[in-house]
């Protein structure tokens, strides 16, 4: 399909045969990694989990350890098999902005996240962040924590790349843009022509702003990847 740059899951086996695979030395490879959030969600459920978050402080407390350390592992993976970059994967909101107020991202959750960027950086690494919904209020402190590059400028939330680009400059490059599930084909055409025309000094990775699913329709991955070479 063209594409430049590919992630590998480093929470699945699957990870480790993909870089024994030696089929990747070709691209930009970034292997991501469940942040605490999600890894909490995923253990109690999203009502449980918010519960506790929102309850208790400490409650957080043994997830981010455990993060911590697999952060380290992974940054170690991924520098040893020739990986660009890491990206902690941490869904921390949906449509209509954070799943918790900014005040207790800053205190809990955004400490983790900068030790994560540290520690991928020390072993260099390109950092990346990613998360679905509005994070519009913690963009500029993801950017302090150390992240190269945020994922997804997600259509469906209302983020605008040209208007995140405007606010941001080039302190951040950012990731996604294009709704391959709501968007029409001429839509993506129209969306990918406008973006690389105005990003074409850099600071915007196109590509899809949401999973990509069996159900997707051809003729939209056709449009978002028309296999003449990777789009910056």
């Amino acid at each position: 399909m063209g594409l430049s740059l590919v992630g590998v899951d480093l929470d699945l086996e699957s990870g480790e045969l993909c870089a024994e695979s030696g089929g990747l030395k070709e691209y930009f490879v970034v292997g991501r990694l469940n942040g605490p959030v999600s890894r909490l969600i995923g253990s109690l459920g999203f009502l449980k989990a918010m519960a506790g978050v929102h309850g208790d402080r400490r409650f957080f407390s043994d997830a981010a350890s455990l993060f911590v350390a697999d952060v380290e592992k992974a940054a170690r993976f991924a520098r040893e098999r020739g990986f660009a970059g890491l990206a902690i994967a941490d869904d921390i909101a949906g449509s209509d902005g954070l799943f918790f107020s900014p005040e207790y991202f800053a205190g809990t959750v955004w400490p983790l996240y900068r030790q994560a960027a540290q520690t991928a950086r020390r072993m260099g690494l390109r950092t990346f962040f990613h998360s679905d919904g509005d994070t519009r209020k913690v963009i500029d402190l993801l950017i302090k924590a150390g992240y190269d590059c945020i994922h997804p400028v997600d259509a469906a939330a209302r983020l605008n790349v040209f208007d995140l680009a405007k606010e941001f400059g080039r302190r951040v490059c950012f990731m996604g843009h294009i709704d391959i599930m709501g968007w029409t084909e001429e839509k993506i055409r129209t969306e990918i022509g406008a973006a690389e025309e105005a990003f074409r000094r850099g600071g915007l990775i196109l590509g899809a702003s949401c999973g990509i699913s069996a159900t997707t329709a051809a003729g939209r991955l056709r449009a978002l990847y028309p296999g003449q070479g990777g789009r910056k």
